[in-house]
């Protein structure tokens, strides 16, 4: 479910006195030895393993503020769920985020639903077509002349519009979808609101975009292998294009990693998550 992660980043925010954060890029483990070893470790630092398909940066904000508030030190080390695991069971690492599907149900560990990605098909209003499967996306997004004619029998042409390679979420439809590479001849645009706003106006276009908290009255959504992409149907895994995490935490941990662990299902926490286009979990009652 997740794919081996090419590279590892490494977070080490300076202490309170020194009033910066030193964040360098932590080479792939077959980096050539000439490259800068890394600084070591602080005996105090909150360790985390980010397993996630492409790296949380919300985490990786969320630990640099709290290591300039707190004068601890972080580390965040982007690992395979294996490892990320790994570590923990040997007390290598505090916290993790990883995919539900990587935890082992037996498994000990502290742990709690984090967030989710999910990717959205979008039509216009006027379109009939309530449902695809994933089946139908992929032959669409893979064709060289889709015809809607196939699907609901109204418009010889179909106009396929999907996130570019820059965009925050870049990736997710293919790796959801299963496949390397879509057709070439798609719009290819820098954010879900910019794909969104094109297909409001297009009756004929298709659109898959990343999970955002409200979608505009001009574009519909549909259902995917019979499953409407609810907020409850994406956090349950019930609705096939979505990736779900879990926060994992050590048996044991320090005073200052049991904070950050808290600070991680803050409000703040989540509302970045959300404008990263993650789903948090359900808000919690005051």
């Amino acid at each position: 479910m997740n794919p081996a992660l090419p590279k590892r980043f490494h977070l080490a925010a300076a202490l309170a006195v020194c009033a910066a954060a030193l964040l360098p890029l932590r080479g792939a483990e077959t980096a050539p030895a000439a490259l800068p070893a890394l600084p070591p470790v602080p005996a105090d630092a909150v360790r985390i393993a980010d397993a996630t398909r492409s790296g949380d940066e919300v985490l990786r904000r969320s630990a640099l503020a709290f290591s300039l508030e707190t004068g601890t030190p972080v580390t965040i080390d982007r690992l395979r769920a294996d490892e990320a695991l790994a570590r923990l069971d040997a007390g290598k690492a505090d916290l993790a985020v990883l995919p539900v599907g990587e935890f082992p149900p037996k498994s000990q560990l502290r742990n709690r639903f984090y967030a989710a990605e999910a990717l959205i098909c979008c039509i216009a209003p006027e379109n009939p077509l309530a449902k695809l499967s994933r089946e139908e996306l992929r032959a669409i997004f893979l064709a060289e002349k889709p015809d809607w004619r196939r699907y609901n029998g109204d418009l010889p042409t179909i106009h396929r519009y999907a996130l570019s390679p820059r965009a925050p979420a870049a990736g997710l439809a293919e790796y959801l979808l299963g496949v390397k590479a879509f057709a070439a001849q798609i719009t290819r645009l820098g954010s879900t609101g910019e794909v969104l706003l094109l297909l409001a106006g297009d009756p004929a276009g298709i659109a898959l975009v990343s999970w955002r908290p409200e979608f505009p009255a001009s574009v519909k959504r549909i259902a995917v292998d019979g499953v409407y992409p609810h907020p409850t149907a994406i956090r349950a895994g019930s609705y096939p294009l979505s990736l779900r995490y879990l926060l994992v935490a050590a048996p044991k941990l320090s005073p200052a990693a049991e904070k950050l662990l808290g600070r991680l299902g803050a409000p703040d926490h989540d509302r970045g998550l959300l404008d990263a286009g993650w789903l948090p979990p359900v808000p919690r009652s005051r």
